[in-house]
Parts: C-alpha cells; sequence; structure tokens
C-alpha cells in the first residue's frame, strides 16, 4: 500500500498541499501502527535447570516475535527449592526481561504464547488448583505474578516434550544449563554473555539456521 493511500485510511486528508508537518505525524502515526501490528505475537520458550548439589538454578528463555525477526535469548540464574518453582520462574523472568523492551507489553495488544516442557506448571497456569503442589506458597505467588502481568493480555500456555527435537526447547535448555554452570564456577557477567553471544552466532535449526539475538544483561531487583 501506497503512503497516500494509507494516510487516507487513517482519517488523514491527502492532497498536493498537504503540509509537511502533519505529513510526517501521520507518517508516524502509520508507522506505530504497522510496528504494533508487526510486533503483536510473542513465543516465549522457557526452561530451568537444577543443580542437584547446591539450592541453584538455571533458567534459560527465548522471546521469539516471528515474521523472519531473530529470536531474542536470555538466561539467568538463581538460588531455588524445587524444579517446578524453577519452571515457573523462569516463565516470569522471561515475561520481565521482554518487558524491558516494550512499555506497553502488557496493555492488551500482544498475544503471547507460552512454551515449557514442565507439565505441572503448564496445568498450574491454566489452572492454580489443578494439582496438589499448588499448595505450595512459592509456586501460588509465581503463578499469581504471571496471571498479573497477562491479566490484560491474550494468552495460550503449550505444553512442549522435553528432549523430543523441538530445536526451541533444546536451545532454552542449554541457556539455563549455561547460566547455571556460569553461577556455579563464578564466571563473570560479562564472560557468561560472551558465552550467549557465541550461542546467538551459532543460531537455531527451524528448517534453516535462523540468526539469534542476545538480550541485555538480565537481573532480578
Amino acid at each position: 500500500i501506497r503512503l497516500p493511500e494509507a494516510l487516507a485510511q487513517l482519517g488523514f486528508m491527502v492532497s498536493e498541499q498537504f503540509r509537511p508537518l502533519a505529513g510526517a505525524k501521520a507518517a508516524t502515526a502509520l508507522l506505530q501502527e504497522r510496528i504494533e501490528d508487526y510486533y503483536s505475537e510473542l513465543t516465549i520458550t522457557t526452561d530451568a535447570s537444577r543443580s542437584w548439589h547446591s539450592p541453584l538454578m538455571g533458567h534459560g528463555w527465548i522471546l521469539d516475535y516471528g515474521r523472519g525477526t531473530p529470536p531474542m535469548i536470555n538466561a539467568f540464574a538463581a538460588t531455588g527449592k524445587e524444579i517446578l518453582q524453577g519452571e515457573l520462574n523462569s516463565i516470569h523472568y522471561a515475561l520481565l526481561d521482554a518487558s524491558r523492551y516494550r512499555d506497553d507489553l502488557f496493555a492488551g495488544s500482544v498475544r503471547f504464547r507460552i512454551r515449557s516442557d514442565s507439565l505441572m506448571a503448564i496445568d498450574l497456569l491454566h489452572n492454580p488448583q489443578s494439582h496438589a503442589r499448588a499448595k505450595s506458597t512459592e509456586a501460588r505467588t509465581i503463578v499469581h505474578k504471571i496471571h498479573e502481568l497477562l491479566a490484560r493480555s491474550k494468552v495460550s500456555y503449550d505444553w512442549v516434550k522435553a528432549h523430543s527435537g523441538d530445536p526451541m526447547n533444546e536451545l532454552a535448555d542449554r541457556l539455563a544449563l549455561v547460566a547455571r554452570r556460569c553461577s556455579a564456577a563464578n564466571i563473570s557477567p560479562v564472560e557468561r554473555q560472551r558465552l550467549l553471544l557465541q550461542i546467538a552466532d551459532e543460531g537455531v535449526d527451524l528448517g534453516k539456521v535462523m540468526p539469534l539475538r542476545t538480550g541485555r544483561f538480565f537481573q532480578v531487583q
């Protein structure tokens, strides 16, 4: 569609005497509308990696708006008691990370697809009372935080079978493992980011190798 027709569809008068300032504002409004439409659906794939020797949990996630844009990867490690809380925290951290790049992320214009290989976490997000483990205060708290962030948005929670060849799930698993091992070995944040850059440079094979981006350094406040 040409700009004059697009502007006319938005209700702006287009003529030979169309004023430059008004035209610039109209073009900006049209561009913003197109950007919002382009980034209207966000798929988030997450995973957690637990240490059997210490209360340390690695978290990895991929933010993918699709439409050929390179997915963004990130990872973080923190103490954690159980893998269920770890899997839920991975989803929560991914949402917090995504919100750093778009102020209106949770305003309702973005549709979310949350993917995890934890069937229990997905069940709890669908129905917080669906499992006896929902009695866990930690699990209920994290589920509430996720639901609170997504209260105005359309969202689907999808289970992915672990280690079944799903490229994004395998990538999230790798990111979580890197985060946990870096934290356990006291590797600096700079070095951790360098490792994430290496993973991004390798890309992800989705039938063809798709490039990846790394997110800014993530830290829970």
